[in-house]
């Protein structure tokens, strides 16, 4: 079975109340079947930053996918 993947860029509690200089994280979930499963994430300062990183991961991680 194939599995279906998906990026989700979030914003956490806002950084002033917190202080956080990352407050925006990213996860790259998959999809096999009914479930989903949470692959990776990460925190970034800005959105852009987030969905970069998180295409960056998942470039990476379909092509070690792809090598086992």
């Amino acid at each position: 079975m194939a599995k279906i993947y998906k990026i989700e860029v979030m914003m956490d509690v806002p950084t002033d109340e917190l202080g956080r200089s990352k407050p925006f994280f990213w996860c790259l979930m998959s999809k096999t079947g009914n479930k989903w499963r949470n692959e990776a994430l990460n925190w970034e300062s800005t959105p852009e930053k987030a969905w970069e990183e998180a295409i960056r991961f998942y470039r990476k991680y379909k092509s070690d996918e792809v090598n086992k």
